[in-house]
């Protein structure tokens, strides 16, 4: 799908002068409902996309409407089939609006179903306009003299099983979409007997489960009335998910820069995961229909309906190869590789509550390379080793411009660099200069910019890996001005992966451990085994370093001193570390300050991460 974009600046077409361009979505910009390609457990409209928020304990009946949702009640009609015969046929009655007083949070008003001369069977369903976790149910008649005992006696309280919005309410009725499952049930041979059902009870294991529909199926022919039916939530939902359809850009060859969220908060403050991705063509899949043994590639319009077709079937879909995988949006910077003139976003709500009004996508033209591929060899290390690293990277010019090239490199990645060796381009070593900076990667700076048609370049350096799975990013930097924007901007474009040099074993950008069974806590090493702390500089302290491995986000880590009696001595360090390589010291005093006596210490490293534990003991000796 070709999509026009709101093209907010032009700039003149010589370097270093760029066009800085926006694609916006939302607010008076492109529809959130005409760019969309799938969507679950999200509310869309033209102008923003949203989670309806609730709270710990929250009764969801008592917002219904506003959510968008409804309660209704069904009964039997009679209809004919195409034979002349009367048959019973469900429908929702939507002149009675009494149900909706089970949800009014007012026990003075209630439904029955005999004030309208339904059936005592009739069921009541309930959209309740999104997808929660209920962990409570309370349902009551009137409680006046006059109406508690019209509780209901029999009935079936069921949650649908499908938690995605239907097309049509009927389909609750007519087809086999969604099935209810009992969630509270009182049957003949075991009648309710309560007023007020409370569920679940004191002694009663929780009945937690998630939902968007409710049905209420009364059984038998006894009178029955409904003031109230409350469902609790404990503010939890499934997770959101919106996709977008291909987006085609205004410029043939953007570099894809910035994200913004204007409305609302910063992208970085939201609860979300933005997620893009780039390709040459508007298919970043590709669909097949199969007739007989033969597979033909189709678009996706002919593959949804070919089971319509007698034979012909709907065949495999395939990643189209041209279009690079999802990566997550970091830093408020698209890392999905350019230029591609195509880009599609997806994005994750993490918790109810959350709001999406107008996305702008920032991109500049022209690029600084028409093509960037790049890998990084080895690609299978041991952990936390230095090793030599080589990043090679080919680019090719723009077609029929002179204009484009670039200075700066960034190797982007949590691996411990240690330095860079050498940088060479076309094989020929250059002046560079280098910044790293820690727990982030290094940027070279060419000095002279790189412009010649398929020029390749190599940057040799050395790092530690400490995660399985370790990836190294790799972009061009470059400051360019705009004509309406005084100051300039940093544009990146980052490069796609591929097997750019033969003659290395490698052809992506990430790095896996030699042993992936590799402990969590490995290479502790004292600097010494004996302290002497009498201030004369010379064993002053004792320092114990360690690696930690494999470790995805922050773990706790311990660094303890104790006696030989296995008491407390110190506690030298308590915090959060992520997997590098660490050092700890002990200056000899206990935790109140005062020097130990001289003999054995123990000292342990601890970390705890995945419901795993891992300890390292040794042995120091003080000395006085």
């Amino acid at each position: 799908m070709r999509i026009r974009l709101c093209l907010l600046a032009f700039a003149l077409c010589t370097a270093p002068a760029a066009a800085q361009l926006e694609l916006k979505v939302g607010r008076d910009a492109l529809s959130w409902i005409d760019v969309q390609d799938s969507l679950a457990f999200v509310i869309s409209s033209p102008d923003s996309v949203w989670t309806w928020r609730v709270d710990p304990g929250e009764n969801l009946m008592a917002n219904v409407a506003g959510r968008g949702g409804s309660i209704l009640v069904s009964a039997q009609q009679p209809s004919f089939n195409p034979f002349g015969e009367a048959i019973l046929t469900p429908v929702f009655l939507d002149e009675v609006t009494a149900v909706k007083f089970i949800g009014d949070g007012d026990l003075s008003t209630a439904f029955n179903p005999d004030d309208f001369g339904l059936d005592r069977q009739t069921s009541i369903y309930i959209d309740l306009g999104g997808a929660y976790s209920i962990e409570r149910t309370r349902l009551s008649p009137r409680l006046d003299a006059e109406h508690v005992g019209s509780f209901p006696q029999t009935f079936d309280l069921g949650l649908g099983d499908r938690l995605r919005p239907v097309v049509t309410l009927m389909r609750l009725l007519t087809t086999n979409d969604v099935s209810f499952r009992r969630y509270l049930f009182f049957g003949i041979t075991r009648p309710n007997i309560r007023a007020v059902v409370e569920w679940p009870g004191v002694l009663q294991v929780s009945g937690e489960r998630q939902a968007r529909y409710v049905r209420f199926q009364p059984i038998g022919d006894a009178p029955w009335e409904l003031a109230e039916l409350e469902l609790y939530t404990d503010g939890t939902a499934p997770p959101g998910f919106y996709r977008s359809v291909p987006l085609l850009a205004g410029t043939g060859t953007p570099v894809w820069g910035r994200v913004r969220h204007e409305g609302g908060l910063p992208i970085e403050e939201l609860p979300i995961v933005l997620q893009t991705r780039t390709g040459p063509d508007e298919d970043p899949l590709i669909y097949f229909i199969t007739q007989g043994p033969q597979e033909v590639q189709v678009n996706r319009a002919v593959w949804e309906y070919a089971d319509d077709f007698p034979g012909i079937a709907q065949g495999p879909v395939k990643s189209n190869p041209n279009w690079s995988g999802w990566e997550t949006v970091d830093g408020n910077v698209v890392r999905s590789p350019s230029p591609n003139s195509y880009l599609q976003f997806q994005v994750r709500f993490l918790q109810p509550g959350v709001k999406l009004e107008q996305l702008v996508f920032e991109y500049f033209s022209p690029p600084s390379s028409g093509q960037m591929r790049a890998e990084i060899s080895p690609n299978v290390v041991d952990a936390g080793a230095e090793t030599e690293f080589a990043m090679s990277m080919q680019t090719r010019r723009l077609e029929g411009r002179s204009d484009t090239g670039y200075r700066f490199v960034e190797v982007l990645t949590s691996a411990e660099v240690a330095g860079v060796d050498s940088v060479k381009v076309d094989d020929e070593l250059v002046l560079h200069t280098v910044r790293v900076e820690s727990g982030r990667g290094f940027e070279v700076n060419l000095w002279k910019r790189v412009i010649a048609d398929g020029s390749f370049l190599q940057v040799f350096f050395r790092a530690k890996v400490f995660v399985d799975g370790t990836r190294f990013e790799v972009r061009t930097a470059e400051r360019r001005s705009t004509a309406e924007v005084a100051e300039s901007d940093t544009v990146f474009q980052y490069a796609q992966e591929a097997d750019v040099d033969l003659q290395l074993p490698s052809s992506g950008l990430t790095v896996r451990l030699s042993a992936q069974n590799a402990p969590l806590l490995d290479d502790v090493v004292p600097a010494r085994q004996v302290l002497t702390p009498n201030g004369d500089g010379v064993n002053d302290v004792f320092e114990v370093a360690y690696s930690l491995l494999k470790l995805t986000q922050p773990a706790p880590v311990f660094f303890e001193i104790y006696d030989l009696g296995g008491r407390l001595v110190r506690r030298g360090y308590a915090g959060e570390d992520r997997s590098g390589r660490f050092a700890r010291v002990w200056d000899g005093r206990d935790d109140y300050g005062a020097l130990v006596g001289p003999g054995l210490y123990l000292y342990q490293v601890r970390v705890a991460a995945d419901n795993e534990t891992k300890c390292r003991t040794g042995v120091v000796n003080v000395v006085h």
